[in-house]
């Protein structure tokens, strides 16, 4: 892998963290936005939809998804915050 590549898959890891984990591992291709939140819009995040994919698939769900997304929507945190 060349530096550059390098340089830029770890800015995007960078970026992508820095998105709420509820909009981490959504994309959006709205034309007209209705945010609910998303990795492209609401983040903020400059990369294409194929390192969005390559980043998704490097850093799957967590196995306890249901109950993060569960406790954000209703308390606003994090099951461990």
């Amino acid at each position: 892998m060349s530096d550059h590549h390098t340089y830029r898959k770890d800015r995007i890891d960078k970026e992508i963290r820095a998105v709420h984990v509820m909009n981490r591992y959504r994309w959006c291709e709205s034309i007209a936005c209705a945010c609910m939140g998303c990795v492209n819009r609401s983040g903020g995040v400059r990369c294409t939809k194929e390192e969005w994919e390559q980043w998704v698939e490097d850093n799957p769900k967590p196995e306890n998804w249901d109950e993060i997304a569960f406790a954000y929507m209703t308390t606003g945190r994090a099951p461990d915050e």
